[in-house]
């Protein structure tokens, strides 16, 4: 996409950083990189939103490991080298097209420590152009945070147990179904709207007992 906004006149390009290569493997294998691998297996692949994102994903993690994708998301020098690769290319291009004197470029590293929130707004709205009084940093709101380790961790658990547990839902269905039956015939019976019995059977029974 980078190489598309270039080209763009009034496209800001904003690059985002870590504090280092290694920094983001271990962070990349933890939280996204790992859902992401999982979207690729069933039953995520027999539903057309993720049969549309597949490539997408292959993509994605092309990208990521520079070309080298044996063993994602646990080939730690793969992620390394992808995202160093990444960051060069979108320096060597933002260079040639000489953005950073076009006042069109930014580097954010959104988890660093060393910058407060409140200067991480101001890097963003510079670039951004955003009119004074409105920048969030005036009014001390917080730099969002989403994807941490612990959300990821919790969403990885449940898709791993949809991709183990996922052959037994038509069977949980077929269960379901029988037992919303058969709560109703009961409730019919309850109130004499059923007798577990055909009419037929009924009116022979009937013509028994009165011939008796």
């Amino acid at each position: 996409m980078y190489k598309e906004a270039v080209e763009l006149p009034n496209v800001k390009v904003i690059l985002t950083l870590r504090d280092s290569a290694e920094a983001w493997a271990q962070s990349w294998q933890h939280t996204v990189g790992r859902n992401m691998e999982l979207f690729t297996k069933r039953p995520f692949t027999f539903l057309k939103l993720f049969k549309d994102l597949r490539e997408h994903f292959r993509h994605k993690i092309f990208v990521m490991t520079n070309g080298n994708t044996q063993g994602y998301p646990y080939n730690f020098d793969a992620l390394v080298n992808g995202y160093e690769t990444h960051v060069k290319r979108v320096r060597d291009l933002v260079a040639e097209k000489n953005l950073v004197a076009q006042r069109r470029y930014l580097e954010l590293n959104v988890a660093s420590k060393r910058d407060s929130d409140a200067v991480k707004w101001q890097k963003l709205c510079q670039i951004l152009e955003v009119e004074k009084g409105k920048c969030p940093s005036e009014n001390n709101v917080a730099f969002p945070r989403v994807n941490d380790r612990t959300d990821c961790h919790g969403r990885y658990a449940v898709i791993v147990c949809l991709t183990w547990t996922w052959p037994l839902i038509p069977l949980v269905f077929v269960v379901s179904i029988s037992y919303i039956l058969r709560v109703c015939r009961r409730i019919m019976c309850s109130h004499g709207l059923y007798s577990g019995r055909s009419k037929t059977e009924v009116d022979i029974n009937s013509k028994g007992k009165m011939e008796k």
